[in-house]
């Protein structure tokens, strides 16, 4: 069985946007809104020598809640796609889902099954590429992240920032920077 890590993409791989309409903080809507983590690819990079499949896992409702469309969201994917590949960083699959609770748009709405907290991609990501999920990681920012990965037995480390906090889930590692990964995985 193979080990992975899955990470959270917005906040972790790039940087948010702040939206001052919506007063909120939200994924890239555009490729010009698009800036990587450079510290990320350098620690991603640093963590390809121990042998984990990396995957992209993302909760992306903007276009279900109609802040964006469908092929903006799909270029921003593209774009952050292509960046990492650029930079040696090769995804094993990226799991987006495009589903809300409020959504305005009925085929995205309740039920939200693949929606993180909910583990759908980490156990579908398990049976397609034969993984190993009990030392495996998920590396986020939000609760719902961390609470994702306890659900499937995945070790979790949560990442501080000054959007969210980790009030609702304690993840099992609490981290300041990016860097910190490179001393706990292993």
């Amino acid at each position: 069985m193979k080990k992975a890590i899955f990470f959270d993409r917005d906040g972790v791989i790039n940087k948010e946007v702040f939206r001052k309409k919506l007063n909120k903080w939200t994924a890239p809507h555009k490729i010009s809104e698009v800036k990587i983590k450079k510290k990320t690819l350098k620690v991603i990079n640093e963590l390809k020598e121990k042998n984990f499949f990396f995957f992209v896992i993302s909760n992306q409702p903007d276009y279900a809640l109609g802040l964006t469309s469908l092929k903006n969201l799909k270029l921003v994917h593209g774009k952050i796609k292509e960046i990492l590949q650029k930079n040696s960083i090769l995804i094993k699959k990226y799991f987006y889902s495009y589903r809300h609770e409020k959504s305005i748009i009925k085929k995205l709405g309740p039920p939200c099954f693949d929606r993180k907290p909910k583990p759908f991609f980490l156990n579908k990501a398990k049976k397609k590429y034969n993984l190993d999920l009990k030392n495996s990681w998920i590396v986020g920012d939000r609760y719902t992240d961390i609470d994702c990965g306890k659900k499937a037995g995945l070790k979790t480390i949560g990442i501080k920032s000054n959007i969210y906090s980790f009030n609702r889930s304690k993840p099992d590692y609490l981290i300041k920077n990016i860097n910190e990964l490179l001393d706990i995985i292993d």
